[in-house]
């Protein structure tokens, strides 16, 4: 009896990292298909090798997040050197002036990310009397920020905000979650920063609009 209790408690653990190994293959995959509105014109190597170290360190943010509900600091000061580092590739293959611009708006981005974030963490403190994100948060959206530029992380912490929100709808509905219950955010905050990386806010905001019928 224990033997057949094992093997269908275990049978939806094999399902979940089978769909886990499948979407994993899927984003690596994605990789070859990135197309980043903000950026010029990359070599299509060089934007693969980008997008790779990219998701690369997305995906360690999220298992971290997921398991210790917290984001390591050097994570995502890898990240945001990263970052400035293959943004400034611009200086190259777009000329001086696009890269000024192009290293203008990653500064913007990532600070309007963190001071957008530590003034929602500090507002909810003061209204619920319990912060509903956590400095790693803050830190994740900067590093986006430098990613993506100021519109790309506007865009990309758009997507995390109404995704979250879905979230946490549906598992107060099914009461997997209770009421101010935390549940890690970065993994939403990482998605965000990857649908905008892959597609692009204009594809984002097309299908919005479609959706809602605008």
């Amino acid at each position: 009896m224990k033997a057949n209790k094992t093997i269908i408690t275990s049978l939806p653990l094999l399902k979940r990292n089978s769909i886990l190994k499948i979407f994993q293959s899927i984003l690596w995959v994605s990789c070859l298909f990135a197309s980043p509105e903000h950026l010029g014109s990359l070599p299509d190597i060089i934007l693969i090798i980008t997008s790779l170290i990219l998701l690369f360190i997305l995906q360690r943010l999220v298992l971290i997040d997921i398991r210790e509900m917290y984001i390591p600091r050097k994570l995502i000061c890898q990240g945001i050197l990263f970052g400035v580092m293959f943004n400034s590739l611009s200086f190259i293959f777009d000329g001086f002036n696009q890269g000024v611009l192009l290293l203008r708006s990653q500064l913007i981005g990532g600070i309007f990310a963190y001071v957008i974030m530590i003034s929602i963490r500090n507002l909810s403190g003061r209204i619920f009397k319990k912060e509903a994100l956590g400095l790693g948060d803050a830190y994740l959206a900067a590093m986006g920020g430098v990613w993506l530029g100021l519109e790309g992380i506007n865009a990309a912490l758009s997507l995390a905000f109404i995704s979250a929100g879905l979230f946490a709808l549906t598992a107060r509905l099914i009461g997997t979650l209770k009421p101010l219950q935390a549940f890690p955010f970065g993994p939403f905050i990482s998605g965000g920063i990857w649908g905008i990386w892959l597609l692009g806010q204009t594809w984002w905001l097309q299908s919005l609009e479609a959706i809602m019928g605008v």
